[in-house]
């Protein structure tokens, strides 16, 4: 199983990076998952929604900073992305 964490950037500065050995703990194998940092809420919805249309990847979850970025075209764009990845 292959998974992506995008966060956004003050998103990664303010809450830091998941406990790796956390992770393992819980089952994960840290070389199936792939870490990015986007440097805004644009660029991680995109990333993310990327992520979702490709349909290779078991898990995709986007951090992101400030929920007010985050609107119904946001939601709708990223909902049909995971229905046709």
């Amino acid at each position: 199983m292959s998974g992506l964490l995008a966060v956004e950037d003050f998103a990664y500065f303010e809450n830091g990076v998941p406990f790796g050995p956390g992770l393992v703990a819980h089952g994960l194998d840290l070389s199936r998952l792939v870490f990015v940092r986007a440097p805004d809420a644009a660029s991680l919805f995109q990333t993310v929604e990327e992520a979702l249309r490709s349909g290779a990847l078991a898990v995709v979850i986007g951090e992101v900073w400030r929920l007010s970025k985050y609107d119904l075209a946001v939601s709708r764009r990223l909902t049909l992305a995971a229905r046709s990845g």
